[in-house]
């Protein structure tokens, strides 16, 4: 086989793995569903260790769309519920103490809850 057919093959199976590794069925309008999954302590070492210990992965770890963000406090070292609650719920950091505003108590930050409310999203959110 020559050189140039060598580095075409070579291509191809690039473009067919990167092809397959992208999610499928994401629509280009965006995802039809959100699940907002909250695991209190919960990271990417503590999702792993079941995986290493059973050999099987969590079916959280093979959805085709992952995110994951801090909850850290905006001025703090030591977050509290407030602060953390308002980075889960706004994606902003703000004060101990503070919910849904900024550190500065000028911007009212919108949740998630309610930007979908706004957009016409229904709420099917369990009660735990």
């Amino acid at each position: 086989m020559s050189k140039k057919t060598q580095i075409f093959a070579a291509l191809i199976i690039v473009l067919f793995s990167v092809i397959l590794w992208f999610p499928q069925g994401v629509p280009a309008a965006g995802p039809k569903n959100v699940i907002f999954y909250i695991g209190d302590g919960m990271g990417a070492t503590q999702r792993r260790i079941p995986e290493e210990v059973y050999g099987e992965r969590l079916v959280m770890n093979t959805l085709p769309v992952l995110g994951m963000y801090t909850t850290h406090c905006a001025v703090n070292l030591v977050t509290d519920s407030a602060a953390a609650g308002t980075a889960l719920a706004t994606g902003h950091k703000t004060k101990n103490g503070y919910i849904a505003i900024d550190v500065d108590r000028k911007i009212a930050y919108e949740s998630l809850a309610g930007a979908a409310k706004r957009m016409g999203k229904s709420d099917n959110s369990p009660v735990i």
